[in-house]
C-alpha cells in the first residue's frame, strides 16, 4: 500500500510540478506581471531617464600597489587550482607604495579564490599602515586583499559596497589596489578591511558569527579567552530558527525583534532584492551590538560578485512555490521565508524595502557607476594587468568589455528600480497595493498580494 502512495505521490510530482514551473514562467503573477509591464514601459519611454553611463577616460592613477616577494618555491605553489596549502607561505616581504611594511602573518584567504590562479591574501601587521582614500586618512594592522577572480570585470563589489554605503549600511574600508608578486603583476584586487576587526574595533563588539546554511553557525569570533558570551550569543542566535520563528502568530516579530535588528535585516534583504545578490545565506556575518551580557545582532553583508542575476541560488522554481509574487529575492534561508511568508512582517519588509529603492535614487546609481569607472580605467590600461584576466571566471576582458557589462547593467538596475517604485508608490497614497494591481485569475492558486491598513497608517 505504502509503494502505491509513494508511485502515486511521484506521478503527480512529475505532472503536476513542471506545470506549476511552466505556469510560473509563462503566466506572471500579479506584481511579476505589474514589473514586467512597467519594464517594458520605462524601456519604452528611456528619453525619460538618462539611462546611458558617461564613461570617459581620465588621468587618474593606480594609487596604491602592494609588492610581495617570496621564495621561487612558493610563488610556483601559488598558481596551482588544487591540493592548495592554505598556510604554506613564510618569510614574505611585503611593501606598500615602496614603504616596506612588518609583517606578522601572511596566507592565502578563500575557500571559492583557491580554485583560480589568482589567489586573495589575509594580512596581519605588526604596525599599521596608513591608506589614503578621498582624502581620508585610515590605519589598519590587518586587511584582506582580494582577488576579485569571480567578480565579472571587478566591479560588481564595489558598487554594492558603495551603494550600501550610501543608505549607511556598509561601513568597511575598501579600495582598489594592484597586487605585485616577485615581480609579475597579479591584476586588479580590492583591499578590504576584515568584518572581525570592523566589528570588535569600531562596533565593540564582543562576539561576532557567519551563518552558515541550514540554520548553522559557520564560525565564531570572540574577544578573550572567556567563552561564556560566546556560548550565549550561539544560542541566542540558534533559538531565532528553532524557537522563535516557529511561533504562528505575529508575537514572533516582538520576540525576534528582541534579539535581532529587523529593520537592519530588512534592508540587506531589500537591498538583496534591488541587486539580485545570488550569493545569499551564508554571505553576512551577525555581530552583537548589545553592551555588557545583553545580547542583540546587527549584521555585516559580505561578498556581491555573483549579482545582477534574475532568479536566485535555488533557482525560479522554488523561489517561486515559496514566495509565489513576493517582492523578495531569495527563500532559501528559513529566517527569510518566515519574514517573507507572514502578512504581518511582510508589510513591514515593504516598507523598508520602498525606503532603500528611494533612498537608491538614479542619479545616486549613475554617479556609482561612473566613479567607479573611473577608478578602474587606468588598471584596464594596462596591458599586463589585462592579461592576467584570462585566469579569471568569466576569462580575459578589456575596455570595451567593461563598458558594455556596464551599460548594460545599469540599465537593468534603473528599469528593475523603477519598475518597483511604481509598483511599491500607492503606499504613499494611501491605497493599497491589490487594488492597483491586476487580481489574480480564478486558475491561479497564488494570492494577491496586499498591503493591510495597519502599514498603510504608519506611513
Amino acid at each position: 500500500m505504502k509503494a502505491l502512495l509513494l508511485k502515486q505521490l511521484i506521478l503527480i510530482t512529475l505532472l503536476v510540478l513542471p506545470n506549476c514551473f511552466i505556469k510560473a514562467q509563462t503566466e506572471n503573477t500579479p506584481i511579476e506581471s505589474k514589473l514586467k509591464h512597467l519594464t517594458k514601459e520605462t524601456i519604452s519611454h528611456s528619453s525619460n531617464i538618462s539611462q546611458e553611463l558617461n564613461l570617459i577616460s581620465t588621468n587618474r592613477k593606480i594609487e596604491h600597489v602592494f609588492h610581495i616577494t617570496m621564495s621561487k618555491k612558493d610563488f610556483k605553489k601559488l598558481s596551482k587550482t588544487e591540493d592548495i596549502e592554505k598556510n604554506y607561505l613564510s618569510n614574505c616581504l611585503i611593501t606598500y607604495n615602496k614603504d616596506t611594511l612588518s609583517v606578522k602573518e601572511f596566507e592565502l584567504r578563500g575557500k571559492s579564490s583557491m580554485n583560480f590562479k589568482r589567489k586573495s591574501f589575509s594580512v596581519k601587521l605588526n604596525n599599521k599602515i596608513d591608506i589614503t582614500k578621498n582624502g581620508t586618512i585610515y590605519k589598519f594592522k590587518k586587511f584582506n586583499l582580494i582577488s576579485l577572480s569571480m567578480d565579472h570585470n571587478y566591479y560588481r563589489n564595489k558598487v554594492a559596497f558603495d551603494l550600501m554605503s550610501h543608505i549607511n549600511f556598509f561601513n568597511l574600508f575598501y579600495t582598489y589596489t594592484e597586487v605585485i608578486v616577485n615581480d609579475k603583476t597579479q591584476g586588479i584586487y580590492l583591499m578590504l578591511q576584515k568584518p572581525k576587526n570592523y566589528a570588535f574595533k569600531k562596533e565593540k563588539t564582543n562576539v561576532m558569527l557567519r551563518r552558515d546554511y541550514q540554520h548553522e553557525i559557520k564560525k565564531t569570533y570572540y574577544a578573550g579567552d572567556d567563552t561564556t558570551m560566546k556560548s550565549k550569543c550561539e544560542k541566542a542566535f540558534l533559538s531565532i530558527y528553532y524557537e522563535i520563528i516557529q511561533k504562528e502568530d505575529q508575537s514572533y516579530f516582538e520576540e525576534l525583534s528582541e534579539v535581532l535588528d529587523v529593520e537592519q535585516y530588512f534592508t540587506w534583504m531589500a537591498f538583496n532584492y534591488l541587486i539580485g545578490n545570488r550569493d545569499y545565506t551564508d554571505e553576512v556575518f551577525f555581530y552583537n551590538k548589545a553592551g555588557g551580557d545583553s545580547i542583540k545582532f546587527g549584521i555585516i553583508p559580505w561578498d556581491y560578485d555573483d549579482i545582477f542575476m534574475e532568479s536566485p541560488h535555488e533557482g525560479a522554481f522554488f523561489r517561486y512555490l515559496n514566495f509565489g509574487d513576493k517582492l523578495a529575492f531569495s527563500s532559501e534561508d528559513a529566517l527569510d521565508y518566515k519574514l517573507i511568508s507572514n502578512e504581518f512582517t511582510y508589510t513591514k519588509y515593504l516598507k523598508t524595502l520602498k525606503d532603500v529603492i528611494e533612498e537608491i535614487s538614479e542619479s545616486v546609481l549613475k554617479d556609482v557607476f561612473e566613479l567607479t569607472y573611473q577608478e578602474l580605467y587606468p588598471y584596464y590600461c594596462r596591458e599586463d594587468i589585462m592579461k592576467m584576466s584570462k585566469v579569471d571566471k568569466y576569462g580575459k576582458t578589456n575596455l570595451n568589455s567593461l563598458e558594455l557589462d556596464m551599460q548594460n547593467t545599469y540599465k537593468w538596475l534603473v528599469q528593475k528600480r523603477e519598475a518597483t517604485a511604481k509598483v511599491l508608490a500607492p503606499i504613499t497614497t494611501g491605497i493599497t497595493l491589490s487594488s492597483v494591481l491586476v487580481e489574480t485569475s480564478a486558475k491561479n492558486t497564488t494570492a494577491t498580494t496586499s498591503i493591510s491598513t495597519e502599514f498603510i497608517n504608519s506611513k
